[in-house]
């Protein structure tokens, strides 16, 4: 994970994963089983659409190995002092120097242009990754050497 901040305060927040941290492994989901029951328990009703989320998912991902950008956020006081980008190249060094392909998925379509200048493609423009919403686009970048 990265963050950026301003004056102290966190700006903007980067989570990657390794690869071969995702998909979880079949030991990984069974290590996570407790938490899983709790969430259930929490939520019984969202728990179903949760669970498909994350099978959906990890049915999405490459098979290559591949770092993972999970999630990208800026405060929307801080968008457009170059957080993210900062983030996302901080993450893209970390991949180039092991020699290993990029992938993430966004909902929207604005970010695409965004990704685009760091060299992520889009790989599929229609992912439907949560049961009865929006659908995502899966982008792809190969290391640069």
């Amino acid at each position: 994970m990265y963050a950026s901040t301003n004056a102290g305060a966190t700006a903007a927040v980067a989570v990657w994963l390794p690869p071969g941290a995702f998909p979880w492994t079949g030991t990984r989901q069974a290590r996570a089983a407790p938490t899983l029951i709790q969430t259930m328990i929490a939520a019984p009703r969202s728990f179903p659409a949760f669970m498909r989320l994350g099978s959906n998912a990890a049915r999405a991902h490459p098979t290559e190995p591949h770092w993972y950008l999970v999630v990208l956020g800026v405060r929307p006081s801080h968008q457009g002092h170059s957080h993210g980008s900062w983030l996302v190249a901080a993450g893209l060094r970390h991949a180039d120097r092991a020699g290993t392909a990029c992938y993430l998925e966004t909902s929207d379509p604005d970010n695409v242009a965004f990704y685009q200048r760091f060299g992520f493609t889009v790989v599929d423009d229609a992912l439907p990754l949560v049961p009865g919403g929006p659908t995502h686009i899966a982008m792809r970048r190969p290391p640069v050497r």
